[in-house]
């Protein structure tokens, strides 16, 4: 009877180093570029920040418009 062995290396396999190198590529990147660590937390923050601040326009918009009672006594006296 004939038994193979299988040896596994002792070194991480190669996808693994692969994305461990672009990994450290994008993080010196990101280190290294200020304009791009500005664009890219100006844009997220526009996306955070971006359906709150239109559903506030639109609620001020719409009371300013129509008189609602009261409520509108506290919208009306906000300026955008």
């Amino acid at each position: 009877m004939i038994f193979f062995s299988l040896a596994v290396p002792n070194t991480a396999p190669p996808w693994l180093t692969a994305q461990k190198q672009g990994e450290i590529a994008l993080l010196d990147f990101w280190k290294n570029n200020g304009s791009f660590q500005d664009r890219y937390l100006r844009e997220f923050i526009k996306d955070a920040l971006f359906l709150e601040v239109s559903g506030i326009c639109s609620s001020m918009l719409t009371v300013s418009t129509h008189n609602y009672g009261k409520n509108y006594f506290y919208f009306s006296n906000f300026q955008i």
